[in-house]
């Protein structure tokens, strides 16, 4: 439709004023490729999309106000489906940690020792819960190398993303250096090998370690 409509008025114009018309039309065009690609903007998870993922997991957390310190080693399982959020912690000897579930009105956590607590903030419950604040509304989509609007993007030469700022956190990734990069558009066959994330504060300071699973 909107071609049909610019041919038209095209017709209507002089010669020489048609070839300014049409390289007009161009540039624009152009602008707008531009200004899309300037963002990543973060696709909404549907009903259907499921995400699984897992692999090694290192936490450190330190807590200015208590002074408390705190690691986690072992690996970990996440299932994603549509809403539907599945975080398992698993310590080195393969037993469970701890068991998260959420959704996008309420996070419940289970212990290791049978224990369950819920609360309507995914990052309220596991610091009290765990001695750190997870963000679960975030974390899918840093696992696809997904980034809201606001966030700061950098990129390499080849449009790789290696580097997300967003909310307080430092998203690096390390691509495998048997495959393309995710360029985050979630629907290429590329992998990233390792996720690091950090947040510095306000709270207890947290360094997250990912080495995902081929």
């Amino acid at each position: 439709m909107h071609t049909l409509v610019l041919r038209q008025t095209a017709r209507s114009l002089p010669g020489r004023l048609r070839g300014l018309f049409f390289s007009l039309c161009i540039l624009a065009a152009l602008l707008g490729t531009l200004l899309t690609g300037c963002a990543t903007p973060r696709a909404a998870v549907t009903g259907n999309e499921t995400l699984v993922l897992s692999g090694r997991l290192s936490a450190r957390y330190t807590d200015p106000d208590s002074d408390k310190k705190g690691e986690l080693y072992g690996r970990f399982d996440w299932l994603e489906q549509g809403e539907n959020t599945e975080l398992t912690l698993i310590d080195p000897l393969g037993q469970a940690i701890a068991r998260i579930n959420a959704n996008r009105t309420r996070t419940t956590i289970t212990l290791r020792n049978g224990e369950s607590y819920s609360d309507k903030s995914a990052e309220a419950l596991t610091k009290k819960t765990l001695g750190w604040s997870l963000p679960l509304a975030n974390f899918g989509h840093w696992l696809r190398s997904r980034a809201g609007s606001a966030a700061e993007i950098e990129r390499d030469a080849a449009g790789h993303i290696l580097r997300i700022r967003e909310d307080g956190w430092t998203i690096r990734y390390t691509l495998a250096d048997d495959e393309a990069a995710d360029k985050g558009d979630g629907k290429s066959g590329a992998r990233t090998s390792r996720i690091d994330l950090s947040y510095p504060g306000p709270g207890p300071a947290i360094e997250l370690r990912l080495a995902l699973d081929p």
